[in-house]
């Protein structure tokens, strides 16, 4: 039977005598049903619905033989559905007769829902009473009322609804939190005004810069993971694992520059600009940084592979290649029997049929490197890089750039959620922010080279293998291995030319160059960057 025929029959029903109120003619067992949305709310307490209840009961001579107590519970979610309340009506239907509670929206704030709860009562010979007496469905009046009652609750929770999305929407807008989930790292406090203010949490802002200084630095998602874990820091949620995904989610939002988020975008406001409603956690250059991380992974491991963490690292890490297939060399171990074990370099593809693998005692082919290029280098100053990073109006304008693209991308694919004039008011101020910026002098982000009065000699000694090879790298530091002379030399190998070395080994032939001073922090600055944009 649907709403309308239920309604009809109703209806009918009034015309003819109606039957006497139950309620007055014999002693009902009652079960007392208490619903509240926010337990903190003072006038509708559950103390309260209960003396109310109570006092009904005694006034129409009535036994309450259990209570319903449901808190923090929405109006909408149906009577049978209820932890307590439904359990009754489902497990326990035969231990009552009727059914009291403080007022009617007590029951159900929906219309299909409660025209299903009647019908339940219906079927059951249940009653349904209010202690205000509002609610009396042992006469047919009685009932076609409380379906008038309910509708106006249903109407007043959808306009509540609605109230509190245009509250949120202006909120958001505005830059002003708007509820939901937090990044890891912030917290709301609560202001004199009753208004929430976002704050950095400062024990988890800690381990936020940490993990962003080890996932800069290269480590991989499971190994910051395992390594939380083994410090005994809880995850976001508290639990005691760490999940890469969770992980991968706090380390690419948006969310970490103090901007927010609605349905995965970040929120502009009027002038259709990202809005930031707290101080950034990390810097504009970190999360940089953060994002390459992310690609360079992806690239890696591209087909879903998982990375690894940190490997112990050696001098000659991405600095040599194989003569034959340009593959890089690695640091492997070659097991002997009889004899100790040997850390060798190879090339990569040393299981993939590389025609012409080479192979080297580890130990000599670092000793050749290190003594071609100290030689040379032994008294040049070592060049550090400083990273620039660009001024207001430069960044102000790739900003800019980004929303316009954003915006355009939106409205082609049929996403955009404002209307027409909104869209061209918002898209005129970009346009003539863009004119004003272009027009005024820039300066992009870039590295540049600075000396640190130190020489090659002096920093190379002491220093441990992580700035040995970083000293290698700034110096430009390439280095090919051929299986033997019949292997062509590297294109770039000039007989003739400066600041490179070849070396017979055995029967191995080794090619080194490299760079020196200013020049190779030039090259390997603009490298940067270029991955870095």
């Amino acid at each position: 039977m649907d709403l309308n025929e239920y309604l009809l029959n109703l209806g009918k029903a009034i015309k003819e005598e109606p039957s006497p109120n139950v309620f007055t003619k014999k002693k009902l067992r009652i079960l007392g049903v208490i619903r509240l949305s926010h337990e903190t709310d003072v006038t509708t307490s559950p103390e309260r619905q209960k003396e109310a209840i109570e006092l009904w009961a005694d006034r129409h001579d009535h036994e309450i033989i259990g209570w319903a107590v449901d808190l923090d519970l929405s109006g909408g979610v149906d009577p049978f559905e209820r932890d307590e309340l439904g359990d009754w009506l489902n497990n326990r239907a035969d231990e009552f007769d009727g059914m009291c509670a403080w007022v009617i929206d007590r029951y159900s704030r929906s219309l299909p829902q409660w025209a299903s709860f009647l019908q339940w009562t219906d079927a059951n010979k249940k009653t349904l009473a209010t202690s205000d007496d509002v609610l009396d469905t042992s006469t047919m009046t009685g009932r076609m009322m409380a379906y008038v009652f309910v509708m106006c609750a249903q109407w007043e929770r959808e306009m509540a609804s609605v109230r509190a999305k245009s509250k949120n929407e202006k909120a958001r807008k505005d830059g002003r939190y708007a509820g939901g989930a937090l990044q890891y790292g912030y917290k709301a406090e609560r202001q004199p005004d009753a208004s929430l203010k976002i704050v950095h949490h400062v024990e988890k802002l800690k381990v936020l810069h940490q993990i962003v200084a080890w996932r800069i630095d290269g480590c991989s998602l499971r190994w910051i993971c395992r390594e939380l874990k083994k410090r005994k820091i809880k995850a976001p949620r508290g639990g005691e694992v760490w999940q890469e995904s969770s992980l991968h989610r706090i380390l690419t939002s948006p969310t970490l520059l103090g901007y927010q988020l609605y349905k995965g975008r970040v929120i502009c406001g009027d002038d259709g600009m990202p809005r930031r409603f707290a101080e950034a956690l990390i810097s504009e250059d970190d999360f940089k940084k953060l994002l390459t991380a992310r690609q360079a992974t992806s690239e890696k491991y591209r087909g879903g592979k998982p990375s690894k963490g940190l490997a112990t690292p050696y001098l000659l890490k991405d600095l040599a290649w194989c003569g034959n297939c340009a593959q890089k060399l690695y640091r492997y171990t070659r097991v002997r029997p009889r004899y100790k074990d040997e850390e060798i370099y190879r090339c990569a593809r040393h299981r993939k049929q590389c025609e012409k693998v080479p192979e080297v005692f580890l130990p000599k082919l670092e000793r050749i490197v290190v003594e071609a290029v100290m030689e040379d280098l032994h008294d040049q100053e070592v060049y550090g890089k400083e990273y620039v990073p660009a001024n207001d109006v430069s960044a102000r304008l790739e900003q800019v750039n980004k929303v316009i693209d954003q915006n355009l991308g939106d409205r082609a694919a049929g996403v955009w959620d404002g209307r027409d004039e909104e869209f061209r008011q918002i898209m005129a101020f970009l346009v003539e922010e863009r004119k004003r910026l272009e027009v005024q002098p820039q300066i992009r982000a870039h590295w540049r080279s600075v000396p640190t009065g130190e020489s090659y000699g002096h920093k190379w000694v002491g220093a441990d293998m992580d700035t040995k090879r970083e000293m290698l790298a700034n110096a430009q530091v390439e280095v090919v291995l051929c299986a033997n002379e019949t292997v062509p030399a590297p294109e770039w190998w000039d007989p003739e030319g400066d600041c490179q070395h070849r070396e017979k080994l055995h029967s191995r032939v080794v090619y080194v160059r490299w760079h020196a001073g200013e020049e190779a922090v030039h090259v390997e600055g603009e490298r940067e960057l270029a991955s870095v944009a």
